[in-house]
């Protein structure tokens, strides 16, 4: 294994993978252009990233819980979570969240402007937490968001859907879901959206 990885002020065409061969030692990326995508298959300690920008990043981490701390000069533009992340930063554009297993978990801190949740997941968001749009693909049933973050629309096409942490607009497109929990209230879906002044 490698003790670490250091790398500044590149420009990368194609892809920079990070492979499971990292150890222990400090990760960190300054100034850098990745043209495609950012892989992150390893890494025990938490990987800072200062002006990096990139098109896609996909996190598939099956030994640790990946710790990603983004400035705010940092742009990427999907990010991919296939593992346990806890993910850190300013603003985020779009956030998909595919776990492999049932297991796994997701911290989340910063903003974000969309997020789909296409497994099961169960998702903290902290204080600093806003998500403009949150997606709850069917095939994530069981999903559950807590913590002190705010969503401002849910879009839960997913059954037994449980929301533990404050929410605006809570809607479906899925005629198969009928009702979402929040806050310990199951709420009915009426005309496939919720009433939160009535549950």
């Amino acid at each position: 294994k490698t003790d670490g990885v250091v790398l500044k002020n590149m420009k990368i065409e194609g892809n920079l993978i990070l492979s499971e061969k990292i150890g222990e030692g400090d990760i960190e990326f300054q100034n850098l252009d990745v043209s495609n995508a950012i892989y992150i298959y390893g890494g025990q300690k938490p990987m800072e990233f200062n002006k990096v920008k990139s098109l896609y990043m996909i996190i598939n981490n099956d030994d640790e819980l990946t710790e990603i701390i983004f400035d705010k000069e940092s742009n990427v533009g999907t990010i991919t979570l296939q593992s346990s992340s806890n993910l850190k930063g300013h603003k985020f554009q779009n956030l998909i969240i595919d776990l492999k297993d049932l297991e796994s978990h997701i911290d989340l801190d910063g903003i974000f402007k969309k997020v789909e949740v296409k497994k099961t997941a169960q998702i903290n968001t902290t204080y600093n937490t806003v998500i403009d749009e949150i997606v709850i693909n069917e095939e994530a049933e069981k999903t559950r968001t807590f913590g002190e973050g705010s969503m401002i629309d849910m879009e839960a096409n997913a059954e037994f859907v449980v929301i533990d942490n404050y929410v605006l607009n809570v809607y479906t497109n899925n005629d198969n879901v009928t009702s979402v929990v929040i806050d310990e209230v199951k709420y009915n879906m009426l005309d496939n959206r919720i009433d939160l002044e009535k549950p």
